[in-house]
């Protein structure tokens, strides 16, 4: 199966710009993941939500909180989480050009490889790719 951008939009560089999609260079399929089994039976154990005082509960009077204090809660719901979403253009700007041994190992968490977008893109994207790589820079840029 080919693998799914998780981001598409546009790389810009001052004037110039193309079509790139943004794809993670690790699946969940790749990752080894376990179930909890009881350890007598082997059978998988379902996690059900219950709440201390009113015992078992429907997944739909749950609501997502903060926890500012111990046992204080903060309630958050889809309207707040819209209210403070970053509006995107769908533009990775190019911001400035470093070293390879400039960029901090702390900054390299996910890994994901970015590819032109179409036919028409391949060639502005490889110039760019192929002078990164001569001159031994890495691109740092915003979303």
């Amino acid at each position: 199966m080919a693998p799914r951008a998780s981001w598409k939009g546009y790389l810009k560089l001052s004037l110039v710009s193309c079509p790139v999609r943004l794809y993670p260079a690790t699946s969940a399929s790749e990752r080894i993941t376990f179930n909890q089994l009881h350890k007598k039976t082997h059978n998988r154990i379902n996690m059900k939500p219950v709440d201390p005082e009113l015992g078992l509960v429907e997944r739909s009077d749950l609501v997502k909180g903060y926890e500012y204090e111990d046992k204080q809660y903060i309630i958050i719901d889809d309207a707040d989480l819209d209210a403070v979403r970053i509006e995107s253009n769908h533009t990775m700007n190019i911001e400035a050009f470093v070293d390879e041994g400039e960029v901090d190992v702390i900054y390299q968490d996910s890994p994901y490889y970015l590819a032109p977008d179409g036919a028409m893109a391949e060639e502005t994207f490889a110039v760019l790719r192929e002078a990164m790589r001569k001159s031994g820079k890495l691109a740092i840029a915003r979303l």
